[in-house]
C-alpha cells in the first residue's frame, strides 16, 4: 500500500470515530435535557411573615406616660364617656355593618370605644371607630398582638392586655408573664401607644396587687390600672341607688393598693360598666338607666377615674339587655341619651 492510500485509509478513520463521538455526546445531552412544563401557572410567594422587633436585654425601667389623646375637659378627662363594641357573633347587625348606628354614637358624642381587635378584622373595627368620631381603645391578646399593633400603626394608640383573666382566664402570673414578655416588644412597635391592665372583672385587689409587684418587678409598669364594675348585679330598681357609692368605694381601695404595692398612682380605667353584667338584668329600655347612667358618671367623674367604658353600645350584648341603641335600627335607648347629655355638660363649647 503506497502513502497516498495509507493517508487517506487513516484519515476516513480518524472521521468515523470523530462522527461516532460526537453522536454519543448529543445522546447524553438529550438524556439530560427534560422537557418544559406546559404548566405556566405564576407561582405565587407566600406572604411575608411580620418578624416584630427584639427589646434590649438590659433596659432602664419604663416610666408610665399620659395616656395619648386624652383631653382636659375642665378637670375631667375626656375618656370617661366611652363605650365597648363587643363582639360582632352576637348580633346580625352592629356598628361594624349598620351605618345608623355609628351614626347615633357620633351624635352622641362617645370619645372612646373600647374594642376586641385580631389580626382579622382590626381594621374593619378601627375603621368603624373612625367612622363614629371616636378613638380606639383595642383589646389585644397573646396570639397576634405584635400583627396587630403593627397593622393599625398609629391608628390606635390604646391598648389593653386580654379581658377579665381572673374570669376564667390565665393566673395572675402567667397573665403577667405574658405582659413582660410581650408588652416591650409592642411599645417598640407603636412608641406611641399607651397599654393598661390588668382588666379583671371587679376591683379585685389581690390580683391587681400581685399584677403591679411582678410588673414593678420586670421594671415594665402599665400605663394605667383596668378594671369593671357592675354595680347592681342582682338587684331590684329601687335598690340600685344604694349601690352608686360602690364605685366610690372601689376605686379608693385600688388607689391604696396602688400608693402601697408600687408607690404611685397611675390612672384609673374602668373599662366595663353598667347596671349589671347578667343578662336580661340590665333594664336598658326604662327611663331608670337615666337616672343610673347620671349618677354612675357622676360618682367615676368625682372619684378621679380617667377612662370608663359603658358596656356596650349595640352588639346584642345580655341577649341585648346592656345595649344602649337598638343594632337594627340605631335607635337610642334611655342610657346613651343620658350619656350624651352629660357629655354636653363637660365638652368644651366650639
Amino acid at each position: 500500500m503506497d502513502r497516498r492510500k495509507q493517508s487517506l485509509l487513516i484519515f476516513l478513520s480518524v472521521t468515523i470515530m470523530v462522527a461516532l463521538m460526537l453522536t454519543g455526546c448529543q445522546s447524553v445531552q438529550q438524556a439530560e435535557v427534560q422537557p418544559q412544563s406546559k404548566d405556566t401557572t405564576p407561582t405565587v410567594a407566600p406572604a411575608a411573615t411580620y418578624v416584630p422587633p427584639t427589646p434590649l436585654a438590659s433596659r432602664p425601667p419604663y416610666q408610665p406616660r399620659p395616656l395619648p389623646g386624652v383631653q382636659n375637659w375642665s378637670g375631667v378627662s375626656s375618656f370617661m364617656f366611652g363605650s365597648n363594641d363587643a363582639s360582632w357573633d352576637w348580633s346580625k347587625q352592629n356598628m361594624g355593618n349598620n351605618s345608623a348606628v355609628r351614626a347615633t354614637v357620633r351624635a352622641a358624642g362617645i370619645t372612646l370605644i373600647r374594642t376586641p381587635l385580631t389580626r382579622a378584622d382590626a381594621l374593619q373595627r378601627v375603621t368603624a371607630i373612625e367612622q363614629a368620631g371616636a378613638t380606639c381603645l383595642g383589646v389585644l391578646h397573646p396570639e397576634d398582638a405584635a400583627q396587630v399593633v403593627h397593622m393599625l400603626g398609629k391608628r390606635c394608640n390604646l391598648y389593653e392586655w386580654q379581658n377579665e383573666p381572673d374570669n376564667g382566664g390565665p393566673n395572675v402570673n402567667d397573665y403577667t408573664r405574658s405582659w413582660n414578655q410581650t408588652i416591650p416588644t409592642l411599645r417598640l412597635i407603636n412608641t406611641q401607644a399607651a397599654f393598661i391592665g390588668p382588666a379583671v372583672s371587679f376591683a379585685n385587689l389581690e390580683y391587681i396587687h400581685s399584677f403591679l409587684q411582678q410588673t414593678k418587678a420586670a421594671g415594665n409598669l402599665p400605663d394605667a390600672i383596668s378594671y369593671h364594675t357592675y354595680p347592681c348585679t342582682d338587684v331590684a330598681i329601687t335598690a340600685c341607688p344604694q349601690h352608686i357609692g360602690d364605685y366610690t368605694i372601689a376605686v379608693q381601695k385600688v388607689k391604696t393598693e396602688m400608693k402601697q404595692t408600687i408607690g404611685q398612682s397611675l390612672p384609673l380605667a374602668i373599662t366595663e360598666w353598667n347596671y349589671s353584667w347578667k343578662p336580661g338584668q340590665t333594664p336598658h329600655d326604662n327611663d331608670y338607666m337615666r337616672q343610673f347612667t347620671t349618677a354612675s358618671l357622676q360618682a367615676l367623674i368625682q372619684a378621679g377615674v380617667t377612662i370608663s367604658n359603658q358596656f356596650d353600645l349595640a352588639s346584642g350584648a345580655g341577649n341585648g339587655s346592656l345595649d344602649m341603641i337598638d343594632p337594627t335600627t340605631g335607635t337610642s335607648y334611655p342610657q346613651i341619651k343620658a350619656l350624651s347629655t352629660v357629655i354636653e355638660q363637660y365638652k368644651p363649647k366650639q
